[in-house]
C-alpha cells in the first residue's frame, strides 16, 4: 500500500511539474529526484535479493567458482581423453591405420584393379583390368588410357602419394 501511495504521489508531482512551468522548476526537479530516490529505497527494502533468491529456490549467496576457467578446461579435456580412450582404445586406432594402409596401397604395373571413372559424361563407370602403364597424368588399364583426373577421388589416391596420405588420415 505504501508503494502505491509513493508512486501516486510521484505521478501527481510529475503532472504538477508539467502544468506549472515557471520560477519553481528547480524546486520541482529536486522533489522529483527525492520521490524517485525514496521509491527506489522502498522497493529495495521490500524486495531483498536474499528473500527473492529463497522464494525462487536459488541457493544464496551464490558462491564464486571453485576453479578458474583454464583449470576447468584442463579437467574437461582430461575427462574427454579418458572417455575416448575407454571407448576407442589406442590398439583400435593402430588396427585402423593398418587397414587404411592396405585399403589405399599404391597400385603398381601388373596389378589387377577395379576403378571408378567418369570418362564420357557425368555418370561413373566401373573399369576392371590389369594396369599396363602409370604416369603422373594418365594410367593405362588393359588397352584404355585414362586421365587421373577422371578417376574417383578414392581411386586417384592409389596413384598419388599426397592424396593417399590425406585418404589414410581421413579413413
Amino acid at each position: 500500500m505504501t508503494r502505491k501511495r509513493g508512486l501516486t504521489i510521484a505521478a501527481l508531482v510529475a503532472i504538477a511539474g508539467v502544468l506549472q512551468a515557471g520560477p519553481y522548476d528547480d524546486e520541482l526537479r529536486r522533489y522529483d529526484y527525492e520521490i524517485e530516490w525514496r521509491t527506489i529505497e522502498t522497493v529495495n527494502d521490500l524486495l531483498k535479493p536474499a528473500d527473492f533468491a529463497i522464494q525462487k529456490g536459488y541457493r544464496f549467496p551464490v558462491m564464486p567458482p571453485a576453479r578458474r576457467a583454464d583449470k576447468v578446461r584442463d579437467l574437461i579435456e582430461a575427462e574427454l581423453e579418458r572417455v575416448v580412450e575407454e571407448k576407442y582404445p589406442q590398439e583400435h586406432f593402430e588396427e585402423i591405420a593398418v587397414e587404411a594402409e592396405q585399403e589405399y596401397r599404391l597400385y603398381q604395373v601388373g596389378d589387377e584393379v577395379t576403378l571408378h571413372a567418369r570418362l564420357r559424361g557425368p555418370e561413373e563407370i566401373v573399369l576392371q583390368g590389369t594396369l599396363r602403364l602409370i604416369t603422373l597424368e594418365h594410367i593405362k588399364l588393359n588397352d584404355t588410357t585414362i586421365a587421373l583426373v577422371d578417376l574417383s577421388p578414392d581411386d586417384r589416391a592409389h596413384f598419388d602419394r599426397f592424396l593417399r596420405e590425406d585418404a589414410i588420415k581421413t579413413y
